[in-house]
């Protein structure tokens, strides 16, 4: 969500022998006291040597999960 804090490292491993593999470490703070940490790994179908849109929807929908789940959770 636009009103999280949030940081993020990606990285890639793309290489003729193997299909390109995609990640993303985020951590965000939905509020001032909590924060939540994020990692996703994503192996490609195959291999293109570049991070296509599509790799790109596979990582952001990882992330709406995330805040849903986050968003979701008993407050005490």
């Amino acid at each position: 969500p636009t009103a999280w804090r949030a940081g993020d490292k990606t990285g890639t491993a793309m290489a003729p022998s193997m299909a390109d593999k995609l990640n993303d470490v985020a951590i965000a703070w939905p509020d001032a006291q909590q924060a939540v940490v994020i990692a996703a790994y994503y192996d490609a179908p195959g291999r293109t040597g570049r991070m296509r849109d599509e790799d790109q929807a596979v990582l952001a929908e990882v992330g709406r999960i995330a805040a849903a789940w986050w968003q979701g959770l008993p407050r005490r």
